[in-house]
């Protein structure tokens, strides 16, 4: 006997038809929390070892400031008439001098870093870039530090800047960044020393193209420096008080590429420095 069975309509649609069934999406993972230390807290950033200060203290431009006005509370003797002086930053102050040294001047310089059993190289400290003590930066870079009498046209120049006696100087230093090395950020005076770091004087001793790194970049002030042959950047890491400025937290940026970048410092503290190298 033939039984007929009734017609079950949708079929398709109850097992095959994708408009029945529709993908559900694997519910998502939460967000990872950053690893913790051993202490049980999270990682150190760059924001949280170095706050950021208020920006109603920050002042980018002023027609109204003098240059003698910005520098009065920070190093009044600093000479505002200097040669090519511009200044890029009004409160901390920063200014920058085109062509501080020659380009025969820088290239003795790295003369004397590339050439260590040169006459004058021999009288040179090589050893690898240090921060302060306890310090949270990293500095990877190699230093050379001399004596004044080694570098005597950037003493020379330097006295006539800040108008002050080089007994107040640290030793020159020659400071060589080869690939990917950096100095991140940090401030150049320490609290409570008892001769504070009163200025900062960089001069950029060859050029850094654009993608090749190396700027100076002050995080909190938007300005980034990048080296320019013989150009020179001068801040004030310290008030005339002897308060760290910690506006002034600033990086060597990483060197990219197959290049070199090559820097001669001086720091000018507020009293005679003794040197404990030479």
């Amino acid at each position: 006997m033939l039984h007929l069975f009734p017609l079950v309509t949708g079929f398709g649609k109850g097992f095959g038809s994708k408009s029945s069934i529709s993908k559900q999406s694997p519910p998502k993972s939460p967000p990872k929390s950053p690893p913790l230390d051993r202490f049980g807290l999270p990682p150190p950033t760059t924001d949280s070892i170095f706050p950021r200060p208020d920006p109603s203290t920050i002042i980018k431009t002023s027609s109204a400031l003098s240059d003698a006005e910005a520098v009065s509370d920070f190093f009044p003797s600093f000479n505002v008439s200097y040669p090519n002086l511009t200044r890029i930053h009004s409160d901390p102050p920063l200014f920058k001098i085109s062509s501080f040294l020659a380009p025969s001047e820088c290239f003795e310089c790295i003369s004397m870093i590339n050439s260590p059993n040169s006459p004058s190289s021999t009288r040179m400290i090589a050893t690898p870039s240090k921060t302060f003590k306890h310090s949270v930066s990293t500095r990877t870079s190699t230093s050379f530090f001399l004596p004044h009498a080694e570098l005597p046209t950037l003493i020379e120049k330097a006295v006539a800047l800040f108008q002050t006696k080089s007994s107040f100087f640290e030793e020159p230093q020659l400071v060589r960044y080869e690939m990917n090395q950096e100095f991140t950020y940090h401030y150049d005076a320490t609290p409570d020393r008892s001769n504070q770091r009163a200025a900062t004087l960089l001069i950029y001793l060859n050029t850094m193209k654009e993608g090749e790194g190396g700027s100076t970049v002050f995080r909190d002030l938007d300005v980034s420096c990048r080296p320019v042959q013989g150009d020179a950047l001068i801040f004030f890491p310290s008030q005339v008080t002897g308060k760290v400025d910690e506006r002034t937290l600033h990086s060597g940026q990483k060197v990219l590429g197959d290049t070199e970048k090559f820097v001669a410092q001086l720091w000018i503290h507020r009293k005679e420095y003794n040197s404990i190298m030479f």
